[in-house]
């Protein structure tokens, strides 16, 4: 698996830089409130899903975010406002 250029893998024992906290999501379609996990993280540093996706912060400049996802082919990744629109309920 080849990273974007820029990034580099993170060390198995990493620990994170910044404190990770939790915040609500509101309520899902169910009626249900999740929350979630929020890390702070820095051009260059990622985040592991599990074995096999990785996410790398690329670039910040102002309010926009670059993402670089590693995942397997099988596994889908789609941006949510493309999954709003297919989902109108």
């Amino acid at each position: 698996m080849a990273l974007p250029q820029g990034a580099r893998w993170p060390a198995r024992d990493s620990r994170p830089t910044e404190t990770e906290t939790t915040a609500s999501a509101g309520p899902d379609a169910d009626g249900e409130t999740r929350s979630f996990l929020v890390v702070t993280r820095r051009a260059g540093e990622s985040l592991r899903i599990g074995e096999n996706v990785l996410l790398v912060l690329i670039h910040t400049e102002g309010h926009q975010v670059k993402i670089g996802v590693q995942a397997p082919r099988e596994v889908p990744v789609v941006r949510g406002e493309l999954l709003a629109r297919r989902d109108p309920g």
